[in-house]
């Protein structure tokens, strides 16, 4: 009796073609052991329905439009570019990388009990007009932080644009490893309430200190530069052109190369992207925003631009640097309404706009010039909630209509909250 034949059993073997439109299974028939080396094994194909492979296609393409839906909305910068963009294969840090969360710190994104706080104060100011806050800055216009040290701006008159804003000795900034000695024209503006650093500063470099602005920029890693002030106003030079206006023209300062990546701009601001090259340092951006015709020693016609510019300074955790042509009007009257906001956020009720000027005014002398600042800094936080409350929106009226009166100055009540890019 001859032996039984021996059975062998291969496993199923799956093949998918690389366009994905044919998939084929493969399955190997039992054969005898004795005939290894001529074992046939039959194939049996399967093909993909007609249509799916466009189905397929379809749910790839809808992925890429989520993904990149995603990746617009996480991208919040003046000039809009996903993060971690590059020069050549060199990663370049930008201050839009690592934000700040500001839950609990954001003035327009207030909880119930802060916005309770804010109605307390508005209702006040309402209450008070804006005659009698005008007679409140004029009680106090004179006062300074007393006495005042300024040796080292006594010092250094070639580097000061004008001889009676002085730069307090306690808060000013001290440039590092400088041949040029450590004096600049600036004030670190920091402690609470504020969430952010500022450097105020420089009275406008002049044309000697841009190296000196720039050294500062790299010192103390500087994420924005909000220029509130224009080269020339009223055929005065107001500031030197300390940063390039084409991306065909870089400039150098002492071995730092600043170089305009891309501008754009809307109705009220030219946003800048500038890319710092400095030696031992290497590069990175920072990015300046021009504040279009805000007049020395007045205000702007509307309060929305504020807010939008100081939400940039919160979100961002390295330093901004604000400067005017004094540094001391425009740019006082920003700090100081940042100071307010995050009291309001911060700190229960009362609230007073005194306190806000001296607090400022020991951090950088001179701040805030007029009564219409004084004013103004009212003025945006009123607006900050007058479009939730139909009450406080019409008494906003009455408040701007005397501002008008006595200021001279028409602000826009409901503008608009949005820029629209050119």
């Amino acid at each position: 009796m001859p032996p039984p034949k021996r059975v062998s059993k291969r496993r199923k073997n799956k093949t998918t073609t690389d366009e994905g439109n044919t998939t084929t299974a493969c399955a190997t028939t039992t054969t005898a052991d004795d005939d290894k080396r001529n074992t046939k094994k039959k194939t049996v194909s399967r093909t993909i329905q007609p249509g799916a492979e466009k189905v397929y296609e379809r749910k790839k393409k809808t992925k890429t439009v989520e993904e990149k839906s995603v990746m617009m909305k996480s991208t919040v910068a003046p000039i809009a570019e996903s993060k971690g963009s590059k020069e050549g294969n060199d990663r370049i840090p930008d201050p839009e990388d690592n934000k700040r969360i500001t839950k609990g710190c954001d003035p327009e994104q207030l909880d119930n009990d802060q916005t309770a706080n804010l109605k307390v104060f508005v209702e006040k100011i309402l209450k008070t007009g804006v005659k009698a806050l005008m007679d409140e800055y004029e009680s106090m216009k004179s006062y300074e932080l007393t006495p005042i040290v300024q040796k080292s701006f006594d010092a250094n008159p070639d580097k000061n644009r004008y001889k009676d804003k002085v730069c307090i000795e306690g808060t000013r900034l001290r440039l590092q490893d400088s041949l040029n000695g450590d004096y600049i024209h600036a004030n670190m503006v920091n402690n609470k309430p504020l969430l952010n650093k500022f450097i105020a500063t420089q009275q406008g470099p002049l044309e000697k200190t841009i190296p000196d602005f720039w050294r500062m920029v790299v010192q103390e890693n500087v994420g924005y530069i909000f220029m509130l002030c224009e080269f020339t106003e009223l055929a005065k030079e107001k500031c030197a052109k300390y940063y390039p206006l084409t991306e065909s023209e870089p400039m150098e300062h002492k071995g730092i190369t600043i170089k305009l990546e891309k501008t754009t701009e809307d109705e009220v601001f030219v946003y800048s992207r500038l890319i710092v090259d400095s030696p031992g340092k290497g590069k990175r951006r920072v990015h300046h925003i021009k504040w279009k015709n805000w007049p020395d020693h007045g205000v702007p016609s509307n309060a929305m631009p504020a807010l939008r510019l100081l939400r940039h300074a919160r979100l961002c955790q390295q330093p901004t640097v604000v400067h005017c042509s004094a540094g001391v009007g425009r740019t006082g009257t920003l700090i100081a309404m940042e100071w307010l906001l995050q009291k309001i956020c911060t700190t229960p009720p009362p609230y007073d706009m005194k306190e806000m000027i001296k607090w400022t005014r020991s951090q950088r002398a001179h701040a805030v010039q007029t009564s219409s600042q004084y004013v103004y800094i009212a003025f945006v936080v009123i607006r900050l909630i007058a479009e939730k409350d139909r009450k406080i929106l019409r008494l906003l009226n009455d408040f701007q209509n005397e501002m008008q009166t006595l200021t001279g100055v028409k602000m826009d009540v409901i503008g608009p909250s949005k820029p629209t890019r050119k």
